[in-house]
């Protein structure tokens, strides 16, 4: 299926390394709302705010865990800008590409 938002890259030491998210992981919910991509978990995420701690369903492989983790500062992100319509990865909640 093409629900979910591939994990990337986890910073060492940042949140989502913390929380146990691994690189490859697809995140299929946040806080019990299905994700369809980055942007929905953009989106989820900046609605939850800087420093709570959100439960995230994951896939990792062919399995299903819960994680919880907290989300950290997106980098360089002015609290007004409008989403850059050319911008192919959106920065993620759990710490910079």
């Amino acid at each position: 299926s093409d629900q979910g938002a591939l994990v990337r890259f986890v910073m060492p030491g940042g949140p989502a390394d913390k929380a146990g998210l691994r690189n490859d992981d697809v995140i299929l919910k946040f806080e019990g709302e299905t994700v369809q991509g980055p942007e929905k978990l953009r989106w989820l995420a900046s609605l939850a705010g800087v420093g709570k701690t959100v439960k995230l369903e994951v896939m990792r492989g062919k399995r299903k865990m819960e994680l919880s983790v907290m989300l950290g500062e997106l980098p360089d992100q002015p609290s007004a800008a409008a989403p850059d319509a050319e911008e192919e990865e959106p920065d993620s909640p759990f710490g910079p590409p």
